[in-house]
Order: structure tokens, then sequence, then C-alpha cells
């Protein structure tokens, strides 16, 4: 929540009434099964978590298109 916090994307999904997952800690398996099987439409990670999110074994391509903000 550190840096999404300072992106304000956790309270704006509030204000929205929308859904999120929140994660303890980094998990990319975890992170997966989410984009995979949540309905995950958006998702908001610091640059060095994406890039463990795209070089993780369990990537592939995701059925559905999903809107990324990435800060730097």
């Amino acid at each position: 929540m550190f840096h999404a916090a300072g992106w304000t994307f956790p309270w704006a999904n509030v204000f929205s009434f929308a859904s999120q997952i929140t994660l303890r800690k980094v998990n990319n398996t975890q992170i997966w099964n989410h984009l995979l099987h949540s309905d995950v439409t958006h998702y908001c990670a610091a640059p060095t978590v994406q890039i463990g999110i795209i070089n993780d074994p369990h990537a592939k391509k995701l059925p559905q298109p999903i809107t990324t903000i990435v800060g730097k």
C-alpha cells in the first residue's frame, strides 16, 4: 500500500465503489491467479513488481484486457 497509497489508486476504488484485491506482499503466483480468475479489470504496481509479473513462469496472454497503472 505504500506506493499505491501515494498514487491514490486504492482510494479511487473506494470512492467509485469498485472491488479491489490488496495483497500483504508481492506474490507473483497469487497475482497471476487473480489476473486469470478474479475478473480483474485494473491493477496498479511499481515498476519492479511489473517486471516480476511479466517474467513469472505463470505469465501468459490474458483472456481479457486489463488496464495497468505503473508508477515511477
